[in-house]
């Protein structure tokens, strides 16, 4: 049975979000410590800071 689809607040997403910036845990890390998907956490390229 399916789990029923959640609905995150802009706080938790801004939290996953800034925790993705950082770089501190693996993206693998980071979806088990805020129980969601790999592909929630993915950041589009134009919102990650250019290096260089």
């Amino acid at each position: 049975m399916r789990r029923k689809r959640r609905n995150h607040k802009p706080s938790f997403k801004a939290k996953v979000a800034i925790a993705g910036l950082k770089g501190d845990l693996t993206m693998a890390e980071q979806s088990e410590k805020f129980d969601v998907h790999l592909n929630q956490i993915d950041l589009p390229p134009i919102l990650i800071p250019r290096l260089g």
